[in-house]
């Protein structure tokens, strides 16, 4: 069993992974979104 620091650090960076993927497809939608509008 992992102990509670490593399941917490384990935690942090696959949020954060998942965090950075959310926030670049969120501007790379944004980008294309408004090349569509112009």
């Amino acid at each position: 069993m992992m102990s509670r620091a490593e399941k917490t650090a384990a935690d942090r960076t696959g949020h954060g992974k998942l965090r950075l993927t959310l926030e670049w497809t969120h501007k790379r939608k944004n980008s294309h979104y408004i090349s569509m509008i112009r």
